[in-house]
């Protein structure tokens, strides 16, 4: 009987020493879909979270989203998910996306292409003072304009085409 008390009392000093102790709590340091919106880290311009590009084609792209922000002022953001946010609207979700980015980023001139190609959606938000060059006639003719490649699988030429149509259209006025 008295063995059995010494172990409930050791167990409970045992346990009461581990929960003292204070440990560092430490984040995953890689970007992903569930901590990208509210992570600190620098713009990285292309979130592909569904894997469509190979690393190659990420690093070019990417490149050429870095040169054009810093060359013309022009933020393009590529975001590839595999699913719809809250609302199950493409669109809606690519606005709210929209401002929270530019927020997060203090970006002023972004334009936001967000893709979920299993379920076969695109979409293409810009942020309020693009609007009269970048308006939804214009848009909609930057998404036509990615649609063949996107249906053939063409993820990497899409996007170029779509970024140098937004850098041609946004140059416009």
């Amino acid at each position: 009987m008295q063995t059995k008390l010494y172990l409930k009392i050791l167990l409970i000093g045992f346990l009461v020493l581990s929960c003292s102790k204070k440990q560092a709590v430490t984040f995953d340091k890689k970007i992903t879909p569930y901590n990208y919106l509210d992570k600190e880290y620098p713009i990285q311009y292309l979130y592909d979270f569904d894997s469509l590009l190979p690393t190659e084609k990420q690093q070019l792209l990417k490149k050429e989203l870095q040169t054009l922000h810093h060359k013309k002022g022009l933020t393009v953001f590529i975001i590839t998910k595999n699913k719809i946010g809250r609302n199950g609207n493409i669109k809606e979700d690519s606005e709210l996306l929209n401002t929270i980015l530019s927020k997060k980023f203090q970006v002023k001139n972004l334009v936001l292409l967000e893709l979920i190609a299993k379920k076969r959606k695109i979409a293409i938000t810009t942020s309020p003072n693009l609007k009269n060059k970048l308006n939804d006639s214009i848009c909609n003719i930057i998404l036509d304009s990615m649609k063949i490649d996107l249906k053939q699988n063409r993820f990497y030429k899409a996007f170029k085409k779509g970024v140098k149509l937004t850098e041609q259209y946004s140059d416009k006025n």
